[in-house]
């Protein structure tokens, strides 16, 4: 058995955008995942970057977007850490079969602890690390909180590639 990587992020309140990108995939994540996928993510906002193998995980959207499997103490259902080609690297979603902030009793600006197979993290090149600290560095929350730093960095397209999830 594989080492498990303890990760732990804030809770944040996302952008309202999840069922809109999820809901279109339902029939597919449902046949994948092989149970039905609650219409909401939780959102973790990182402190560093978080770089994920992408071999070692379930894709759909035609490879845009990708699940990996974690856990988290005091969960009985299955968790899976949701993220699309282009996702900054502090930023993880999380879909399960049941909404998580109700199940596990869970608040805004809760820390909240997911277990990872080892596997499935890669050390990020120093070149992503660098795009990453330039981009997002204490300002790791804008993702979320502020829509026109998120617009700035998403004109600095290349920069951006490399400071994300691909």
């Amino acid at each position: 058995m594989r080492k498990q990587i303890e990760i732990s992020g804030k809770i944040v309140k996302g952008r309202g955008r999840s069922k809109e990108d999820i809901l279109p995939f339902n029939d597919k994540l449902k046949s994948v995942l092989d149970q039905d996928v609650y219409p909401g993510t939780l959102n973790l906002v990182l402190d560093g970057p978080l770089l994920l193998n992408s071999s070692q995980c379930t894709t759909f959207d035609n490879g845009k977007r990708f699940l990996w499997e974690v856990s988290a103490l005091g969960c009985p259902y299955p968790i899976y850490i949701y993220r699309w080609r282009g996702c900054p690297l502090h930023i993880i979603e999380l879909i399960s079969s049941h909404k998580l902030r109700k199940v596990l009793n869970l608040k805004e600006s809760d820390v909240f602890k997911l277990y990872i197979n080892s596997r499935i993290v890669e050390k990020a090149p120093l070149i992503k690390q660098l795009a990453w600290y330039l981009l997002w560095y204490k300002r790791n929350s804008a993702y979320y909180g502020s829509e026109s730093y998120k617009q700035f960095v998403y004109k600095l397209k290349r920069i951006r590639k490399l400071a994300s999830q691909n």
